[in-house]
């Protein structure tokens, strides 16, 4: 089978399980919770993209009828849902006028690099997913599947990316909202915690800066 058409099969097949795990847990939350639980996680879903990650916290209210790992599952369900979405409809992007042509040809450009230098590849990913992970303003799914297509990488390289990006975050944000409470949340939102977190990328990028630069100089 040809890579495309196999990279084809592949993404059917995780759209189809991405989708079925969503509407499965919608489905079970809605009878445990009742209908007005489907209210409150489309709210949830709006919120996410201002409030990020911290949303998770709120599950510590006694008035917020999910758990903190129960949003922490469901924020990173919808984050794949958000990226399967998005790989699908990227292509249509480069069709856009005035962004659509640089977009298209970034694209090409990285992909086409990335293929003759593999060692760029898992640079790449692992850069998106730490991007995704870290609690950075503007981080998330959407962004991360736009730094994946500027990259190059492969859309269910970039699905993965996200996925391990959002699934460490959420679920270490839930285990704090449990064993700190509301101090884990404090702690989070140290602005501290925040330029430790953007030095961190930083560094990561300076690092993958030098070992892609070390790559092609070798090449």
């Amino acid at each position: 089978m040809p890579i495309d058409a196999r990279e084809q099969r592949t993404f059917v097949w995780t759209a189809i399980t991405v989708l079925i795990a969503f509407a499965t847990f919608m489905a079970i939350e809605t009878a445990l919770k009742g209908s007005g639980g489907l209210g409150t996680l489309g709210v949830m879903a709006v919120s996410f993209q201002v409030a990020g990650k911290f949303l998770i916290f709120s599950g510590l209210h006694p008035d917020v009828p999910f758990r903190p790992f129960e949003i922490a599952t469901f924020s990173l369900l919808f984050d794949l849902l958000i990226a399967v979405v998005l790989a699908t409809g990227i292509e249509r992007l480069t069709r856009l006028p005035v962004v659509g042509p640089m977009l298209a040809n970034a694209r090409a450009k990285s992909h086409e690099i990335l293929i003759r230098y593999p060692g760029l590849k898992r640079t790449a990913f692992w850069g998106v997913a730490l991007f995704v992970f870290l609690p950075l303003p503007a981080s998330g799914a959407i962004s991360g599947t736009f730094a994946t297509a500027l990259l190059g990488l492969p859309r269910m390289q970039g699905i993965l990316a996200i996925g391990l990006g959002s699934a460490g975050v959420c679920y270490l944000f839930a285990t704090l909202a449990i064993v700190l409470g509301e101090e884990g949340k404090a702690m989070l939102q140290n602005p501290w915690l925040l330029a430790a977190g953007v030095a961190v990328f930083v560094v990561f990028l300076w690092w993958a800066y030098k070992h892609c630069k070390k790559i092609l100089e070798r090449a």
